[in-house]
């Protein structure tokens, strides 16, 4: 501060000494006066910006100091506040998580009405993994639409957590796959321009949730799929597996409490089916969730918990 009471003693110095010399002379004291003021002010700007500097290192020291139970701790409370965020009830696990009763869908084709769906009755609880298998045709993707609300029963009733969500409306329809359903399509359905995590990220905008949880949630599904050291890479610099785990990790960023997948082995190899299926397992046991798919593909079936063989619209075995 020497060299500022210096600055200012010489011009209280000069502003006395032209007092009497007329109009001219002030202008100039005027001039002189403003450059003081701008200086007091850089110099307090300066010892701002120091000071924010040394917070936020100071902050930085002490987040890298954190323990290991306070790390959790924070963890933990992230998740409760993303469960918040979706205001969902609780999940009792000795309930149904879905209910299907008497379910039939026929469409018009010309003068002929084709029944795709023949009386269809299943329950789906919680944490477990369902296949339905069948040929193409046998109405599998149908009776999946329908459970996922992308489609209404011509016939039936379907109870999702004990609400009637055949007679809802598409706009509440809607809230709840953005909130409670995730879908996996077998064409994967991903922005070809956004990273795998802008991909994953998406799915928490949709939902309404806070911005400062995105960054954590994504991470740990993009770790929960394996593709934590692929996160920034684009759709099309992936292998076809690797683009269905960045469509698995979307659709469980929202902590859904069901899966539904049309055929997500379909397009990929064994080892990758594989891979696919233990992925699911895993993600079932962390997240909680029911996952229902279709498949007809016979090498996978030993890993679900039920597998509804389905032919012309009927479910004639249960394994």
């Amino acid at each position: 501060m020497g060299w500022l009471s210096k600055v200012r003693s010489t011009i209280h110095k000069d502003k006395s000494n032209q007092e009497s010399a007329g109009e001219a002379n002030h202008v100039e004291i005027t001039q002189v006066d403003e450059l003081a003021v701008a200086v007091v002010d850089t110099e307090e700007q300066i010892q701002t910006d120091t000071t924010t500097k040394e917070d936020k290192e100071d902050k930085k020291a002490k987040k890298s100091k954190k323990t290991k139970k306070e790390r959790k701790d924070e963890k933990e409370s992230e998740e409760l506040e993303l469960d918040a965020s979706f205001d969902q009830e609780p999940v009792d696990e000795t309930k149904p998580l879905m209910i299907v009763s008497g379910v039939e869908r026929s469409f018009q084709v010309g003068s002929q009405k084709l029944n795709v769906l023949k009386g269809i009755n299943m329950t789906l609880y919680p944490k477990q993994l369902i296949m339905l298998r069948g040929r193409s045709g046998s109405g599998k993707t149908t009776l999946l639409n329908i459970l996922g609300g992308l489609d209404q029963p011509t016939e039936g009733e379907v109870l999702f957590r004990d609400h009637p969500f055949h007679l809802w409306n598409d706009d509440q329809r809607t809230e709840v796959r953005r909130r409670e359903i995730g879908y996996i399509f077998q064409t994967f359905a991903l922005m070809p321009l956004l990273s795998a995590y802008e991909n994953v990220e998406l799915g928490l905008r949709m939902a309404g949730v806070p911005r400062h949880l995105w960054k954590h949630r994504v991470r740990h599904c993009l770790q929960l799929v394996g593709l934590e050291k692929r996160m920034h890479h684009r759709p099309f610099e992936m292998s076809g597996g690797e683009q269905q785990r960045v469509a698995i990790a979307k659709a469980i960023v929202h902590r859904p409490n069901l899966l539904l997948a049309d055929e997500p082995t379909a397009d990929l190899d064994s080892q990758m089916s594989a891979q696919i299926m233990s992925v699911f397992r895993s993600i079932i046991d962390t997240e909680k969730v029911t996952i229902c798919m279709t498949t007809h593909d016979p090498t996978i079936l030993e890993v679900a918990d039920h597998v509804l063989e389905m032919v012309d619209g009927k479910f004639i075995k249960q394994i």
